[in-house]
């Protein structure tokens, strides 16, 4: 092939995009926003899903209104996590977020005089609550002592004494089939975008 053969078959390609009518041009766009819709669609019902935080009961990492990024698809609970769980055979029917304490088989106790709280004989660093000073942590009804069953989680509140969390009956334990995903990132507001620890 020589350059005039190179030359004519690029005017020839030039031609072809020249005679596209714009009613092409709309479909052509129009075709890629489906597509990108449908992707983001996927995403959001068999991957991840937006979900907004309501209430204090995880300030400081989290406060009300922020919208949140979780990711559900082949996700198993760790001990840490900040979770998004939703037990509609429990008092509290709608998604909420907490943090896990504990998961199956672990023994947590309560030092609730001091704010703290042990997993399998081990303190947890928890410089992430909201510890009141000169103030009990609340119990809510729970033991200073307590085994997650096999299949469950133990989650709480950063905000110890404003937070429903295993420590209530109306929620207790947690199956690991009512836990909805791991958040993933701060969405919004958006000066707070990023992951969350």
């Amino acid at each position: 092939m020589n350059e005039n053969n190179i030359n004519t078959d690029a005017v020839t390609e030039n031609a072809e995009e020249e005679k596209r009518t714009p009613q092409q041009a709309v479909y052509d766009w129009i075709e890629i926003v489906a597509v990108s819709l449908s992707v983001v669609l996927l995403f959001l019902t068999f991957i991840a899903r937006v979900t907004t935080v309501v209430g204090d009961s995880m300030l400081p990492t989290l406060h009300d209104g922020e919208s949140l990024l979780v990711i559900g698809i082949g996700y198993t609970p760790k001990s840490g996590d900040i979770v998004v769980v939703q037990d509609d055979r429990s008092e509290i029917n709608y998604p909420i977020v907490k943090r896990v304490i504990g998961t199956e088989n672990d023994v947590i106790e309560f030092d609730f005089d001091n704010w703290a709280v042990y997993v399998n004989g081990e303190k947890l660093d928890e410089d992430y609550i909201n510890k009141k000073d000169f103030v009990n942590m609340k119990s809510y009804g729970c033991d200073d002592r307590v085994k997650v069953p096999e299949g469950c989680v133990f989650v709480m509140g950063d905000n110890r004494n404003g937070s429903t969390d295993s420590r209530d009956s109306r929620l207790g334990f947690v199956s690991v089939d009512d836990v909805i995903g791991k958040v993933a990132l701060r969405l919004s507001p958006l000066d707070k975008f990023g992951a969350v620890d």
